[in-house]
This record gives C-alpha cells, structure tokens and sequence, in this order.
C-alpha cells in the first residue's frame, strides 16, 4: 500500500486530499498544528513535532500547509521552517509543494509557469522561498495553484465573500465596474491535478489553474442566477490587479483537464 503525508491536512486543500487518496486506497497521515478534529477519518494526525521523532516513511509528502492571512512569522513557519524540515527528515520521499500564482505579482500579460515575478507580497516571497528550498530535493515539485474555490473555501476569497452577501442580504456588492479578471479552479480539479502529478515521475514547476479568465461581474452574475432574488450593487473602486493564467503547459504534460466550470 501507498503510504502519502499531507502536512496541513485539516485545512481546505489538505481535507480534499486526505479524502483523494483515501479513495484511491493510499494509507494517509496527517500533520496538523491546531484543530485535529477536522482531520477525515481514516487518517492518523500528529504533530510536527512528533513526526520528527517518529520512524514513518512515506512514498509521497504534500506540503499543504497555511494561507495568505497568516502574519510574516507564520508564512516563513510554513513555507520554509517546515519545508527545511521534511526535505531533510524524507530524502527520499517524493515531496510536492502547493504553491501559489501570487508568486508572480502583478502582471499585464498572461502567465506562464516561468513568467517573471514582479512585485510578489509576503504571501508569494514566502512561497518562493519554499519553492526553493523543495527544488533543492531530488523528487521536488511546486505546483502554484490559482484561486481554488468549493466547499470550505477561503473565506476571504472574492467569491466566498459574494456568496455569503448573497445569501444573508439578497445583493453582490462589485467594487469598481467588476472588469477584474481572475483565474478560479475547483476544488475536485486541483486535487485531480496533485493527485496526477505525485503519480507521476516528472518533477519541476507546475500551474493549477482553469486557465478561464472570470471577471468579478461575471462571477457575480453567475451567484445571481443560482440564489434567488440577488442583485448587483457597485460601489466604490477596485484597486487589484487582474490576473490571467495560461496553464497549458502543466495540462499537456500530465494529460488533464479541467471537468468543472463555475
């Protein structure tokens, strides 16, 4: 039996993989830091602490710890404390990092996997640096994922935040006109592609993305066509900058497709 860790497997990605392999009858670990019982059943969790001390071995170890709202200590904890860790402690396990497109910054052209970084925020110079430290591994692979939604997502995420105004107040505020493009990728297809790509001997730089450019507006219109009785108020301005990612590349490489849309 194949034996995966996921570090991180209470939170939104981590509970989805956990669940992936599971079914695809892997044995799975788990390393959490705080809230264990939102950890699948059928998965034995510890803490890192405890895994150092342990004597496990691992075919695979996902690194899918953290998100964008923890503070400047915790992103480094994440994404490099840990990585530094696991890469020493498993040499010779296979190793993904989930990463992130926020290592790119701000773009007006269309990215691709090695599209240069301009201007990335603590977040994406975190996962840079994590990045770096999982190239360093001889079966090291980033995966930089884009907004990945469903249930149990972030929610800060625009769309998160859309449809929770929409179900409690009957409206979707847009800031500025909504032209803002993002990239949005389900659930079930980011975990498709991980599980893919830690399935197969390639290792690199890789994009979880759709690959369909979104406005805000058409995000918005499309939660006002399921919940009933919403509508559309604009106000103020939008300030973020659009996004698009072309992740044909990564597609090709691993023959997949994305089977969702919005």
């Amino acid at each position: 039996m194949n034996k995966v860790l996921i570090v991180g497997a209470n939170g939104f990605i981590g509970r989805h993989l956990c669940g992936a392999y599971l079914s695809d009858s892997w044995c799975v670990d788990g390393v959490v830091h705080r809230n264990s019982d939102a950890v699948p059943n059928g998965v034995a969790s510890f803490s890192l602490e405890e895994l150092e001390k342990s004597s496990c071995s691992y075919d695979l170890i996902i690194l899918a710890a953290g998100n964008f709202r923890s503070d400047p200590t915790g992103l480094l904890v994440t994404n490099v404390t840990i990585p530094q860790k696991i890469i020493r402690r498993f040499p010779d396990s296979n190793i993904i990092f989930i990463s992130s497109i926020a290592v790119y910054g701000t773009h007006k052209d269309t990215i691709i996997p090695h599209s240069a970084f301009q201007n990335p925020g603590q977040y994406g110079l975190s996962k840079i640096a994590g990045e770096f430290i999982v190239s360093t591994h001889k079966f090291g692979t980033s995966i930089r994922l884009s907004n990945v939604y469903g249930y149990g997502m972030n929610k800060d995420l625009f769309i998160a935040k859309a449809i929770e105004q929409a179900r409690t107040s009957g409206k979707v505020t847009l800031f500025g006109d909504g032209s803002r493009v993002q990239d949005y990728i389900y659930i079930r297809d980011a975990v498709r592609l991980i599980h893919a790509v830690s399935l197969s001997t390639k290792t690199g730089i890789y994009l979880g993305a759709s690959g369909v450019p979104l406005t805000n507006s058409e995000v918005a219109e499309s939660i006002c066509t399921i919940i009933p009785n919403t509508r559309i108020v604009k106000a103020g301005s939008d300030q973020s900058k659009s996004l698009r990612v072309n992740p044909q590349d990564t597609l090709d490489a691993f023959g997949f497709s994305c089977e969702y849309s919005l």
